[in-house]
Order: C-alpha cells, then structure tokens, then sequence
C-alpha cells in the first residue's frame, strides 16, 4: 500500500490515504464518495497529458538530427584522407575508385551548393584525363550519408569490384575507365529507437519523392552534362578504340528507387516521344544517362503507368538500348506485402475507376504482374570453399565474389556480342531464346509481355538471389548487376 501511494503522489499527482484521497494540486482532503465528476475529470488530463509528454519525448530523443554529414570539401590537407579525420570528407579517394557525396534536406534542397559544384567539378576534371564509369547510388530507408552507414560501406564495396572487372576487361590498347561513384544522401533515417523506427514507412515515402522533386534533378542534368561533353571531346579517341565512353549509371534502392524515379521518369518520358531529330526524321528514343537501375523499389505501379503506357505504344527498331531497369526480389516482404497494406490503409478514400486502377495504386512496381516483363532465375550453386577452412558468410561472400572477377569479365564480352546481335535484327526475328540471357550466378528469361527492343525490364527476381528487401548484397546479384551494368547499358562495346 505504501509503495502505492508513493507511486500515486510521484506520477498521477494525488495521495491516498485512510480517509480517501488528497490532490496534491488541488490541496483539498476530500471522501472517496465525493470526488464528483468534473474533479475526476482533472485527474484524468492530468494523467493523459503526463502520459502525452513522455511519448513526445521518447520521440524527440530517437529522432535523427536534420544536418548534413559530409562537410569537408577538397583540397584535403595532409592527413585528411584516412579514417577518422576523412569521416566528414565530400570526396573519398583511394587506389581504385572516387567517391563524392551530394546531400539533400527532406524538401529537397542542398544541403549546400558548393558542394555539389566540388564533386561535379572532380568528376569533370577527372574525365579529362581518362575515360569514366559514373554510378550514382541513392540509397534507401533507414540510412544516411554517415561515414559508417551500412549502405555507404556496401557502396564502397561495389565500386572496387567495378574496378577489378573494369581492369580484367579492359581491351588492348584502350585503358579501363575509372569508377565513379556518386552516392545521394537524404534522411531516411529519421529515428532510431527501434520499434518506433518501423513507423517511419509512410513518412520517409513521402520524403522520398519530395526530394526526387528537388534538387536531385539538376544534379542529375549536370552529371549529363559531364558525359555529353566527354563524348563530343573524345569523340576521335573513342572510334580508334583508343579510349571507352564514359559511362553514368544511375541506381535507387527501396525509397532510393523512389527517389530516382521521381527525379528521372519525367526526363524519361519526355525523351520517349521525343523521337525526331532536327530534320524531322526519326531517331532511337533515348533514355537518361547510359542506364537507370532500381532495385527493390517502394512505389506503387500506378506512379509507372504512363511511362509503361508510353513504352508500350512506341515502335523500337534496331540498336535501342535499355534505358530502366527494375529488379524486385519475389521474396521482398516489405514491399510485397507491408506496402500493399499500407497504401491499402492510406488510400482508403481515395476513389478509383476499376479493380485495375485499385491494385496498381495499392500494388508495388515490381510485384504488379501485369508490367512484370523478365525472371531472374538462380542456377544450382557449385561447391567452391573448402570445407577444411572455416569462414563467416560475409567472407564467403567475399571469396565468391572474388573468384567471379575473372569469369565475369568473359561473361560481359559473350552478353555484349549477344545484346548486339539481338539489337541487329528487327523485332519479329528476335526469339525468346535470343532473349534468354546466361549470367555467372544467374539467366535472366523473358515473359510473354516482353516485346523485342523495348528499353524498360521489370525482372521478378528469384529468392536466392536477393533473398529480402535490404539482402542486396548478396555475391549472386553483385555479379549479376554488373554484368547487366557493363553489358546492357546504352553503349556496350561491340565485340
């Protein structure tokens, strides 16, 4: 009892006692009998507005801080290149890649512009001396542009492995291209604790497109710009075969997919119909960049329909490129299943004209079977460790990875020939097993609903290659998504 009244008095503000109970704010003894209604009432705000407060502050106290990371800019004074002192660095410089950092507030804005012109202007000034390979990553929910954020180490990761199979691939007399990376961050790390960050879905979504509104699209266009330039400057170089294209692959994942999508679908559909050149003739409809990759993306197929819609009723004759790409796992929960409740739930009111209209605005893109148009099908694994030597998965994760370099460098050479041959010929020639594509880990074959040159893949991925919405790391798929990369982008070499 008396511990009781302790907590009572501590946390709901009255006391009881012998003869009833005591308000502490009130300071009027009272009978149990006549606490009436309106004092009861008190009691109760009382008790809700304490109750209020403590939520507001667990919320404030897990909430990320809105600030930008990356806040040193080049020239770096010496020392200034290594962890830790390079943890706030806007350019990463090492032995096999660069990697600049452009960040953006939840409206969309830069963080600062200075720091976009000192990235681009690197990137620009590198491509003076070597031809390039520019990937920009946009990463998904729960993460940032931290030095130690899982997504940034992934990327890092990613970029030396572009390296080596650059290098293994390179022709004789044509140097590799020096990869680029590019990595968008945003907030999609809101808040920490960790069951109130699962409730941050819907909030970051809308974050997420807000900021492929903004700024991403003049980054976007300044990064065209470096390639353009870089083709017409090297333009002699690049046909004796002296130097490669320089290349900009652009990649989202989860809410990063979202963010590209919104920043580039525009620009993509824009360049679909614009398919005449300054004569009037007809011309190739072009794409943004060399390729558009997204992977696990979290938006609904509804935002897509025009663009699919566009694709579909375009003629696409010889040599088109791919110009988007979208790779969902089949056992992507996240935007398989808690997506589709949730825009179930947020577009309760919303009306729709058919059942069609409803499950493409409740349904992901890359779980709506109707613009499904390729599988990614995982081939039965080899035994390649020995079982005498114990390892971690991620170091036999590693390991495989290793051990693909080689043969994903003869793989993207057989994909290349094949993407050339099948670009040759007029779409009525072109069979489903010309379509059928045998990757180191992986064959990527063709549905019903694809149609011979069409620049847009949605790929249904099996399970085993990406086996959740953030496992996209996996050996399987890092060899996939290069060879993709360097094989289907808009100008692969011809063998």
């Amino acid at each position: 009892m008396a511990i009781n009244a302790r907590l009572s008095e501590r946390f709901l503000g009255f006391q009881v006692g012998k003869y009833g109970i005591k308000t502490k704010h009130l300071n009027m003894p009272m009978k149990t009998t006549e606490l009436n209604t309106s004092r009861l009432y008190r009691l109760c705000d009382h008790l809700f507005a304490r109750i209020a407060l403590s939520s507001l502050i667990s919320l404030l106290i897990g909430c990320t801080p809105l600030k930008q990371y990356r806040t040193s800019y080049p020239p770096y004074p010496p020392g200034q290149t290594a962890r830790p002192a390079a943890h706030t660095n806007a350019l990463e410089l090492t032995d096999d890649y660069l990697l600049g950092f452009v960040e953006f507030d939840d409206h969309g804005w830069l963080w600062d512009a200075n720091q976009m012109r000192r990235v681009v202007d690197r990137i620009a000034d590198e491509d003076k001396s070597q031809a390039l390979l520019i990937v920009v990553f946009a990463h998904g929910w729960k993460h940032n542009a931290s030095w130690d954020d899982g997504n940034v180490a992934s990327f890092r990761g990613v970029l030396k492995e572009l390296h080596e199979v650059e290098v293994a691939g390179a022709a004789p007399g044509s140097p590799p291209r020096k990869v680029v990376g590019l990595y968008l961050g945003w907030r999609g790390l809101s808040q920490q604790l960790p069951v109130l960050k699962e409730f941050t879905f819907w909030e970051r979504k809308r974050t997420a497109h807000a900021v492929g509104q903004g700024a991403v699209s003049e980054l976007m266009a300044e990064l065209d710009k470096v390639r353009k330039r870089s083709r017409a400057e090297h333009k002699d170089e690049e046909q004796q075969k002296k130097r490669q294209p320089t290349m900009l692959i652009v990649v989202g994942h989860s809410f990063g997919g979202a963010l590209v999508y919104s920043g580039i679908a525009p620009l993509l559909q824009e360049r679909l119909v614009d398919n005449l050149d300054d004569a009037g003739h007809d011309r190739q409809p072009r794409g943004f960049g060399d390729l558009v990759v997204l992977i696990n993306p979290a938006f609904e197929a509804a935002r897509f329909e025009i663009l699919k819609r566009t694709s579909d009723t375009l003629h696409y004759g010889t040599h088109q490129a791919a110009s988007l790409a979208i790779f969902t796992s089949k056992a992507d929960w996240a935007t398989k299943i808690a997506f589709k409740i949730g825009r179930m739930i947020s577009t309760i009111f919303e009306k729709n004209r058919d059942h069609t209209q409803y499950w493409a605005n409740v349904t992901a893109v890359g779980h709506y079977t109707p613009y499904i148009t390729h599988d990614l099908n995982a081939k039965k694994p080899t035994a390649t460790n020995n079982p005498a030597v114990k390892m971690t998965k991620t170091q036999q994760n590693q390991q495989k990875i290793i051990q693909t370099r080689g043969q994903s460098a003869e793989n993207v050479q057989k994909l290349r020939a094949q993407v050339h041959q099948n670009r040759a010929k007029p779409k009525e020639s072109v069979t489903a097993e010309d379509s059928t594509f045998d990757f180191g880990a992986s064959i990527l074959v063709p549905r019903k609903t694809h149609v011979a040159h069409d620049p847009i893949y949605v790929v249904s991925v099996d399970k085993r290659i990406i086996p959740s919405h953030d496992d996209i790391e996996r050996p399987e798929f890092i060899t996939f998504l290069r060879e993709f990369i360097l094989a289907f982008s808009a100008n692969p070499q011809t063998p």
